[in-house]
């Protein structure tokens, strides 16, 4: 029963590549599958923990400083429109 709604589930799920190892014609086409959908949420996780870890050890620091805008002719045209 419970293999019947799961296996359900794997073939109507939107979830990228699960339908392919509800869909597969044989036991050792679904374990492949599985595998790989696996082996791909690992590299993943690995990928985040590691952009994760050089944000922490690595952070960058963006500042703003405001110059004063007076006498450019731009600027002064622009705010003769408003």
């Amino acid at each position: 029963m419970v293999y019947k709604v799961v296996r359900q589930y794997l073939k109507d799920t939107t979830a990228h590549g699960f339908k392919y190892v509800g869909q597969a014609e044989s036991w050792s086409q679904g374990a492949a599958w599985a595998v790989l959908i696996a082996a791909s949420f690992a590299v993943s996780a690995s990928l985040v923990a590691s952009n994760l870890r050089e944000a922490s050890d690595n952070p960058f620091v963006t500042s703003i400083s405001s110059v004063p805008v007076q006498g450019c002719k731009h600027f002064d045209n622009l705010l003769s429109y408003w």
